[in-house]
C-alpha cells in the first residue's frame, strides 16, 4: 500500500510542478497573449508560427485553447486561423516534456532549491515568477525521481508493474485508451508523459505499447479541448477540427509505426529521450497534414458542431468569461477586459439606436433599446459575478494584481451609460415622438454634430479599454473638456431660437435641453471610465476628474 502511496504522490507533485510552471508564466506573459494572438493570426501559416511561439510562453493546452476560442468570438480571427494556430501550439506545449525528458531527475532536490531562493529572495515580480518556474521544473523532476524510486527492480510496485504491461502487451488499445482517459483527467499531457517516463526507465517497454501510449495522451489533449468548451459552438467546432487532425495522424502513425520507430532510435538519448521525440514528431505530422487541409477540418467540424440559433452564443450572451472559477489570475483579466469592450460596444449600438428615435421620432428603434434591457443587465450581472472571484484570490495575486478593481469601476460607468439611455434618452425620445414636433433643421443639426463628437469618443474610450492604449484614453479626457464649451454653447444658441421665436423652438424646447445634457452626462461617464485606467491619471499630470 504505502509504494501506491509514494507513486500516487509523486503523481500529485508532477501535476502540482505543471501548475505552478503554468501559472508563473502565465503571470509574466498571460495578459499580453490575447493582443498577441489577435495580431499574429492574419493567416494559416502566421498563425501556425505564432502558437509555437505562444505555447512555449505559456505551456497550457487548456490557455491556448481559450485565446483562441476568444479570438474567433471578438470576429478577431477566423476558425480556420485558430485551428492552424492551435497546430502550432501543440508543437511548442512539447518543449516541456523535453525538458522533463533531459536526466535532471537526480538533481531535482537542488532545482527546487535554487527555484525558491530566487522566488523567495528576487525584488522584481520578473524576478519572482522566474523562480517560481524553476520551482515547478523542480517538482516535476521530483515527482519523476519518486515514482522512479518506488518502481525499482525488487520492489513489490515493480511486480505490479509488469503484470500491468504483460496484459498492456496484449491489448494495444489499452494503452491508448488509459492515456487518453489520464491526460483528460488530468488536462496535463506533460504529467501523463512524465508518468510514462518514470515506468519506462524501471522497466522496459516496446516502442510500439510508447506510441500508443503517446497517441492516446494527444488524443487526450484534443478531447479536453472539445470537452472543455462543449457549451459554446465556437470551441465545439475548434475541438472537432483538432481531434479529427490528431485521430488521422494516430491512424497513420500506428499504421507505420516501424518506421517512426527506426527514425526515431536514430537520434540520441534513452527511452525518455524517446518518448519525448516521439510526442513531438506527432504534433509535427498532426501539424503537416492539418496545415493543408484545415478548410474540409474546418467544414466536416461545422457539420458536427453546427450554429444554435439563440443559445449561448446570442448577441447578450457573454463572449470571454464563463461561471468556471478562473484558473489564471492573468488571463481571467484580460478576458474580463475583452468582456467589458463587449458589452461596451453593445451599449455603444443603444445609444445609436436611441438617438435615431430622438433626432427622427422613430419609435421602433427606441423599442428595441427597451426590449434589451434586461439581456443587457444580466450580461452585466455576470461579468460582475467573474470580477467578484477575481477579488477573492490569495493574498499576495491580489497585491499584484489590482487591476479587477479597476475594471469593476470601468463597468460601473459603462452601466451608468447604459442606464442613462434606457431611462432619460428613450424618455426623451418617447415624449418628442408624443409631440409629433420635430427639431427645427439648425437645431437637429446642432445636436447630430454634438452626437458624432460623443460617438467619437465612445469608440475611443473602447478602443483605450480592449487595447489599453493611454493615448487614446488622454484624447477623450482632453475632449471633455471641450465638450463642456461645446454644450454651453448649443444650450445658449437654443435659447437665442427662443429668443427669436422661431417656429417650433418652443414645443421641444424642454427635449432639446435635455438631450444636450444626456449626452453631456454620457461624455463625462466616458471621461471616468478611461480616468480609470491604470497609469491614465499619473500621465495625464493630474488632470482633475471631470465633473
Amino acid at each position: 500500500m504505502k509504494p501506491i502511496l509514494n507513486i500516487a504522490g509523486g503523481v500529485a507533485l508532477i501535476l502540482f510542478g505543471a501548475l505552478y510552471l503554468r501559472k508563473a508564466l502565465d503571470r509574466l506573459f498571460g495578459s499580453r497573449l490575447e493582443a498577441w494572438i489577435n495580431q499574429a493570426a492574419r493567416n494559416r501559416l502566421r498563425a501556425l508560427l505564432s502558437g509555437l511561439g505562444i505555447s512555449l510562453l505559456a505551456p497550457s493546452s487548456t490557455t491556448i485553447a481559450a485565446l483562441a476560442l476568444h479570438a474567433i468570438q471578438s470576429r478577431q480571427a477566423t476558425t480556420r486561423q485558430m485551428l492552424a494556430m492551435i497546430f502550432g501550439a501543440c508543437i511548442g506545449l512539447t518543449a516541456t516534456i523535453q525538458l522533463v525528458a533531459l536526466s535532471l531527475t537526480p538533481y531535482a532536490p537542488t532545482i527546487v532549491l535554487a527555484g525558491f531562493v530566487i522566488a523567495q529572495a528576487g525584488r522584481k515580480p520578473r524576478t519572482r515568477q522566474a523562480g517560481r518556474m524553476i520551482l515547478g521544473l523542480g517538482f516535476i523532476f521530483l515527482g519523476v525521481l519518486i515514482i522512479q524510486t518506488q518502481l525499482a527492480p525488487g520492489s513489490s510496485a515493480y511486480a505490479g508493474l509488469l503484470q500491468g504491461l504483460a496484459l498492456a502487451e496484449r491489448h494495444l488499445w489499452s494503452m491508448i485508451l488509459a492515456s487518453c482517459l489520464l491526460s483528460v483527467t488530468m488536462q496535463s499531457a506533460t504529467a501523463t508523459l512524465a508518468l510514462m517516463m518514470a515506468f519506462a526507465a524501471s522497466q522496459p517497454i516496446s516502442a510500439a505499447h510508447l506510441a500508443a501510449w503517446v497517441v492516446g495522451t494527444n488524443l487526450g489533449i484534443g478531447l479536453t479541448i472539445l470537452l472543455g468548451g462543449w457549451g459554446r459552438t465556437a470551441s465545439r467546432q475548434l475541438g472537432w477540427g483538432l481531434v479529427l487532425a490528431q485521430c488521422v495522424t494516430a491512424a497513420l502513425a500506428l499504421e507505420y509505426s516501424e518506421y517512426l520507430e527506426w527514425g526515431l532510435a536514430a537520434l540520441p538519448g534513452g527511452r525518455a529521450h524517446y518518448i519525448a521525440n516521439l510526442h513531438t514528431s506527432f504534433n509535427l505530422l498532426a501539424a503537416l497534414l492539418g496545415l493543408p487541409l484545415v478548410n474540409p477540418l474546418c467544414a466536416l467540424a461545422i457539420h458536427l458542431a453546427p450554429e444554435r440559433p439563440g443559445g449561448p452564443d446570442s448577441r447578450y450572451a457573454t463572449c470571454h468569461v464563463c461561471r468556471r472559477p478562473p484558473e489564471s489570475l492573468a488571463l481571467a483579466v484580460a478576458q474580463v477586459r475583452l468582456e467589458i469592450a463587449h458589452y461596451g460596444r453593445l451599449v455603444r449600438e443603444h445609444l445609436a439606436e436611441a438617438w435615431q428615435g430622438v433626432v427622427s421620432l422613430d419609435d421602433h428603434a427606441t423599442e428595441e433599446v427597451r426590449k434589451n434591457r434586461l439581456p443587457m443587465e444580466r450580461l452585466s450581472a455576470e461579468i460582475q459575478a467573474f470580477l467578484a472571484s477575481l477579488t477573492t484570490g490569495e493574498g499576495n495575486q491580489r497585491r499584484e494584481f489590482s487591476e479587477p478593481f479597476t475594471l469593476a469601476r470601468m463597468l460601473a460607468e459603462l452601466e451608468i451609460i447604459q442606464n442613462t439611455i434606457g431611462n432619460q434618452l428613450t424618455h426623451c425620445a418617447r415624449d418628442l415622438q408624443l409631440l409629433e414636433v420635430p427639431f427645427s433643421p439648425e437645431g437637429r443639426a446642432e445636436l447630430d454634430e454634438y452626437f458624432q463628437h460623443v460617438a467619437a469618443a465612445f469608440d475611443l474610450a473602447l478602443a483605450a479599454l480592449q487595447n489599453q492604449a493611454p493615448a487614446a484614453a488622454r484624447e477623450v479626457l482632453d475632449q471633455n473638456r471641450q465638450a463642456g464649451q461645446q454644450a454651453n454653447l448649443l444650450r445658449d444658441r437654443h435659447l437665442a431660437r427662443l429668443q427669436q421665436r422661431v417656429p417650433g423652438a418652443f414645443e421641444i424646447s424642454p427635449q432639446h435641453l435635455d438631450a444636450i445634457h444626456i449626452l453631456r452626462d454620457i461624455h463625462n461617464h466616458l471621461a471616468h471610465l478611461v480616468a480609470a485606467m491604470s497609469g491614465v491619471a499619473e500621465e495625464s499630470n493630474g488632470a482633475p476628474r471631470p465633473a
